[in-house]
């Protein structure tokens, strides 16, 4: 992936722009939606974390009877997804220190977030985390940023197990999920 450095005020970026973000990305985003949620299978006890929430696009997607967080850095944007999406919860935290128990969420979507981030391995390790064990993650960055090899790179180096490794708009999309120890 091509590692260029974030800057510091991206979020502030994102506070400015959060007000007019559904507007310029909802066809986009629900067209990685719409392709993401067809490939999996939800169970009834999910735990779902939508990693890089934004304004809650893809939690307005899940039906209400899976519980489910959404974090991101910007305050305006999580302020936007409370009003949207009632039943679920919203946390402003920072993808690489994720304020939950090892082995908590069942899934967790990252959907057009490897770009945004300083360290996408260190962000990946932390999703690794955050998931139970046979639990299944879909993780995606812009392919302008990065290739389908270099993803497979990234999946393997921190652990997770690819499942399926697939182009969607202007995304790379890997699905992968975390083993069991022996």
């Amino acid at each position: 992936m091509k590692n260029e450095k974030i800057p510091k005020n991206k979020m502030s970026l994102y506070d400015q722009t959060a007000w007019i973000y559904d507007q310029r990305y909802r066809e986009i985003q629900e067209e990685k939606y719409k392709t993401m949620l067809s490939k999996i299978a939800f169970k009834k006890r999910d735990l779902i974390l939508d990693a890089g929430c934004g304004t809650g696009m893809l939690l307005e997607k899940i039906p209400s009877k899976h519980r489910a967080v959404g974090v991101d850095f910007s305050k305006k944007m999580i302020r936007i997804a409370k009003n949207k999406v009632r039943d679920s919860n919203f946390i402003q935290a920072d993808l690489n220190n994720l304020p939950f128990k090892d082995n908590t969420f069942s899934k967790v979507f990252g959907v057009t977030i490897l770009q945004n981030v300083e360290h996408p391995q260190m962000t990946v390790r932390e999703i690794a985390r955050a998931l139970q064990k046979k639990g299944l993650t879909v993780l995606s960055t812009l392919k302008k940023k990065a290739t389908k090899r270099e993803i497979r790179e990234l999946i393997e180096k921190t652990g997770l197990k690819e499942k399926e490794v697939y182009e969607v708009s202007e995304d790379i999309v890997v699905i992968a999920f975390k083993e069991t120890k022996p």
